[in-house]
């Protein structure tokens, strides 16, 4: 019923569902990726049209499907000082990595990195609610997700920015 209501947790149901549809063969028999989109579903009715909700939906998913960023040390030293954000490396890099690499990386702030691990650890998202962002947090916070969903996932980004305008 909220559905029909609040755009904005239709919106993050409807996104939601293109990820499940994009990523799910067809007439594959997988009951534990059912029930884990029912449940997302679900908190999507509850929440959906919270930003908090969407990118640990988001970090679930990814969770749920092996993808999940790293956001504790670089992806290809182990380094855990210097680091930036590629989505092509499935996460951080450490500043010599990426020059290395010639790699293209998006700056990560520490607490915008303690955010994100918080939230992809979280197994419900009741608590993540309680967050406060403030505007270059969220701004980095939605750029990052971005890329990286867009980079592993190959959705068009009309999909997922209708959920956050």
């Amino acid at each position: 019923p909220l559905f029909r209501t609040d755009w904005r947790a239709m919106q993050t149901a409807s996104y939601i569902t293109a990820l499940f549809n994009k990523t799910t063969p067809e007439e594959a028999p997988h009951p534990q990726l059912f029930e884990f989109f029912e449940t997302l579903l679900d908190y999507a009715e509850a929440q959906g049209g919270s930003f908090p909700f969407l990118i640990w939906a988001e970090l679930q998913f990814c969770n749920h499907h092996g993808h999940a960023p790293n956001l504790g040390n670089c992806t290809l030293c182990n380094a855990t000082k210097n680091l930036s954000f590629s989505a092509l490396s499935g996460g951080m890099v450490c500043a010599e990595c990426a020059q290395e690499k010639k790699l293209l990386t998006l700056s990560c702030s520490l607490d915008v990195q303690d955010i994100l691990r918080a939230w992809q650890s979280e197994e419900l998202p009741h608590a993540i609610d309680q967050t406060s962002l403030t505007a270059k947090q969220k701004t980095a916070i939605h750029t990052i997700m971005d890329r990286f969903m867009r980079y592993h996932f190959n959705l068009p980004p009309e999909l997922r920015n209708a959920v956050l305008h």
